[in-house]
């Protein structure tokens, strides 16, 4: 197991972020956005600029911290979604991680969503995730659809896809 955090929860400067994992004695980051710029901003140069920083410091890309899916359920999202998990999947290269964060849109009344719904949203992401080498591991989260890991577990069944897990944000 390697310890890390979620940088931007810390600060936005990756120098500070490095040296607070360095001070923390972590193996490795969560990077969600840095310096202003979320995953699917930065583009390939700013990415291995930060991977040959991770890289001198000895600390590892642990996860990408994503807000994959946590967007209302509306067509026009689900597009712009899975347009940004390829974006976000091409960081990952970059970065050398596998895997992903992501949640089960919004929960609310305007928009809301049953278990078969919901299952129907990520038949083209896993796709994606499966030709890219990647595992998106959701969670629960209480602004979303599934709020509670009986839910997270519910829906990982229902799809049983190795390229699907879960994640535990305490």
């Amino acid at each position: 197991m390697k310890i890390s955090f979620i940088t931007d929860e810390v600060t936005q400067s990756l120098e500070e972020a490095i040296a607070f994992a360095r001070k923390h004695r972590m193996q490795g980051v969560e990077l969600r956005s840095v310096e202003g710029l979320t995953l699917e901003q930065a583009d390939r140069e700013t990415l291995k600029g930060w991977k040959k920083q991770l890289d001198a410091a000895h600390l590892c890309v642990s996860n990408l911290a994503t807000s994959f899916f946590k967007c209302d359920l509306t067509r026009e999202n689900v597009e712009n979604e899975i347009e940004k998990l390829e974006l976000l999947c091409d960081a990952a290269d970059i970065l050398e991680c596998h895997t992903l964060r992501g949640f089960s849109f919004f929960a609310s009344p305007e928009h809301a969503c049953s278990m078969e719904k919901l299952e129907s949203c990520f038949s083209e992401p896993l796709e994606i995730l499966a030709r890219r080498q990647k595992i998106l591991l959701l969670e629960a989260d209480p602004s979303v659809n599934i709020t509670n890991h009986t839910g997270l577990r519910d829906l990982l069944d229902r799809l049983a896809c190795p390229q699907l897990g879960a994640v535990y944000d305490p």
